[in-house]
């Protein structure tokens, strides 16, 4: 994700959804929650209380930003993310492409979503 990502400057969706899915990677979900728009937090701890034990990832990449509306102040873009994870009991692999929209409603990119990828589900 480092070159995607570059410096780690804040201003940059990728920074903050290379943290979250860190985050993700290393059972941080408080951590990672800090990055969730606040009105979506109650769906996101909802889902990693239900996932903490059982979800592994075992690697992510950050594949592609678009931004969706130049003109929007919070500058709604969308990240696609390869995740690899596998869930117990099994220890199958698994491969998803995520599209998550980040947007920023102060100095901070925040993740919107209602959290059902297949990570937080199958």
């Amino acid at each position: 994700a480092k070159d995607l990502v570059g410096n780690d400057d804040q201003d940059n969706p990728l920074y903050s959804a290379d943290r979250f899915y860190k985050f993700l990677q290393w059972k941080y979900y408080d951590k990672a929650a800090t990055l969730v728009y606040p009105t979506d937090i109650p769906k996101f701890d909802e889902v990693a209380f239900r996932v903490e034990d059982d979800l592994n990832i075992t690697s992510y990449e950050l594949k592609e930003l678009v931004i969706l509306d130049p003109e929007d102040e919070e500058m709604p873009t969308t990240v696609r993310v390869v995740v690899t994870y596998y869930k117990f009991p099994s220890v199958e692999e698994k491969t998803t492409v995520i599209t998550d929209t980040w947007i920023k409603p102060g100095k901070t990119w925040l993740l919107k979503s209602d959290f059902n990828s297949e990570i937080f589900n199958d």
